[in-house]
C-alpha cells in the first residue's frame, strides 16, 4: 500500500513551494496539530473520526538535510519526499482554496 496519495493540484503546489523554499533538500513534513478541534456531532466512532479529520493534520515544507535516506520517517512518492512520525499510516493530500488538506486513514 502506498502511504501517500496526492492530487495533481496538490502535487503541483507542493513542487512549487519546494522550489521556492530555498532549502537544499526540501521535504514535506506531515505533523499532527497540537490544538485539536471538537469531534463531529453524531460521529459513530470517535476514535476513527479523530484519525480521519482533516483539521488534525498539517503539511509544511522544511529543510530535510538532517533526515537520512534510510530514516523510517521518510517516504518518497513521485519524486517528492515526505516525513512523518506517523508512517505507516496512510495520508491523502489535496488542495482547497490554495491550502493543503491532509486526511489520514489507518
Amino acid at each position: 500500500m502506498v502511504p501517500i496519495t496526492i492530487s495533481e493540484e496538490a502535487r503541483a503546489l507542493l513542487q512549487a513551494r519546494m522550489a521556492e523554499s530555498g532549502f537544499r533538500r526540501p521535504l514535506a513534513w506531515i505533523d499532527m496539530k497540537t490544538q485539536e478541534v471538537a469531534v463531529r456531532p453524531g460521529a459513530e466512532n470517535d476514535a476513527d473520526w479523530t484519525v480521519r479529520r482533516r483539521d488534525l493534520w498539517s503539511l509544511r515544507v522544511a529543510e530535510g538535510e538532517e533526515v537520512p535516506d534510510a530514516d523510517a520517517r521518510l517516504v518518497t512518492v513521485d519524486g517528492l519526499g515526505f516525513v512523518s512520525d506517523f508512517f505507516p499510516m496512510r495520508f491523502d493530500i489535496s488542495v482547497k482554496g490554495g491550502h493543503f488538506r491532509v486526511a489520514a486513514g489507518a
